[in-house]
């Protein structure tokens, strides 16, 4: 997983309910694909800060799924205590564009 970074992409995000999810994982076992596993889990805590203007016109432009927006965040990850900043931008091509920025705890 070291060499997919994912800071360039796009993402598709499908609700299902859990009882589907053992059929979609078996339909599925054909594809190659990855699951990230730190110290034998699969779920990674995380706690966010984000960063927005006093109107929110981050948020709302998110909520409004509006195209050439920027998102900007601090985000710790609980297991391995890293910090990052991040900027994330939606392009209007629907891709995620992302950069990291190694901060301290």
């Amino acid at each position: 997983m070291e060499s997919v970074k994912l800071m360039n992409r796009i993402d598709t995000k499908f609700c299902i309910h859990k009882k589907h999810l053992p059929f979609l994982l078996n339909s599925i076992s054909d594809y190659y694909y990855y699951a990230l596993e730190i110290d034998k889990s699969q779920l990674t805590p995380y706690k966010t800060i984000y960063f927005d203007t006093k109107n929110r016109d981050s948020y709302k432009a998110h909520h409004n799924e509006k195209l050439n927006r920027i998102k900007l965040r601090r985000r710790i990850y609980l297991k391995t205590n890293t910090s990052f900043f991040e900027i994330k931008k939606k392009t209007n091509k629907g891709r995620t564009i992302k950069h990291s920025i190694l901060t301290e705890v």
